[in-house]
Order: structure tokens, then C-alpha cells, then sequence
């Protein structure tokens, strides 16, 4: 056996990391959170070098048992902290992408982070091709983004929410 200190069981250490409420309130997990700034708890499995599990995974498997092949579990609250039983439930990466999508959740346009154009601008290139005066390709040298992008905009594939 190893020496040092001995090894805290996944559960205690679990425990000392929730701040539950009531059995209706979110219980939010006061430990470590993800550091891709999505911030859902997270616990290493095996103490300080193990594999990192969601707080709320390990919440679910407390609760509920094993977490079945190809699903994932999901907030009802949409709180990523929260690791109450009754607030998560299970389903596919599809059902997740789909619960997020019918919320509003998910990051399009401006809040994409990464988006070059505004709604206005948007707004502005599919007024400029709809007059027909200008290329595709000019109106993308104008607002600095490629061709294709000016084309999906205005075929809708991108910017379609606007």
C-alpha cells in the first residue's frame, strides 16, 4: 500500500463539494468548474491525477446508476453548476443539441464570438445584392469577409435566425 495520506472515496469527496438546496432548487456544485468557460463542475475520479468527470455525471451515477453507452446527461435548469438529481436526465448528443437549440441557448451570430459581421451588416449585404448593382464578391471586399460567405448569407445558410 502506498504511503501518504489515504485515498477520499468519490462520493465523500463529492459531497463536500455541493451546496444543496431544497429538493426543488438547484444544488450547485461549489468545486472546481470546466476551464473552457462552460462551467460545469468537475471531479477527478481517481483524487488529484485522476480522469476529470461532470459534477453532475457523477450525480447522476450516485442517484440513478450507471449512465448508458452513447447518452449523456442533461439539465433540465440549464444550470451547468447544478448537480440535483431531479434536474437531469438523460439523452443522446442529439437530444442535447436539440434542448439547447429550442431554448435559445446556442451561440449564432454576434454571440458566436467569432463572427466578423453584425445583424446590420447582414441586413446590408442581402439589401445590396437584392438590388442587383453589386457582385457578390465586391460586397465581400467591402465587408471583409470571403465570397461564400456573402453567399450563404444570402441564401440563407448563415445569418438565417436574422
Amino acid at each position: 500500500m502506498p504511503k501518504g495520506r489515504p485515498r477520499v472515496p468519490l462520493e465523500t469527496r463529492f459531497w463536500r463539494n455541493v451546496a444543496r438546496g431544497g429538493s426543488t432548487e438547484c444544488w450547485l456544485w461549489t468545486g472546481c468548474v470546466d476551464h473552457s468557460g462552460s462551467g460545469y463542475g468537475k471531479i477527478n475520479e481517481g483524487g488529484a491525477y485522476g480522469r476529470q468527470l461532470g459534477a453532475h455525471s457523477v450525480s447522476w451515477q450516485l442517484h440513478r446508476g450507471e449512465i448508458p453507452h452513447g447518452q449523456f446527461v442533461l439539465h433540465t435548469c440549464d444550470t451547468p453548476r447544478c448537480v440535483n438529481p431531479s434536474h437531469l436526465f438523460l439523452g443522446t448528443h442529439s437530444d442535447n443539441m436539440a434542448d439547447r437549440s429550442s431554448k435559445g441557448r446556442q451561440s449564432r451570430g454576434e454571440r458566436s464570438g467569432v463572427s466578423v459581421l453584425t445583424r446590420d451588416s447582414v441586413l446590408k449585404i442581402r439589401i445590396l445584392w437584392e438590388t442587383g448593382g453589386f457582385l457578390q464578391r465586391e460586397i465581400a471586399v467591402f465587408f471583409g469577409v470571403y465570397k461564400s460567405t456573402v453567399q450563404n448569407i444570402i441564401h440563407r445558410r448563415n445569418w438565417g435566425h436574422v
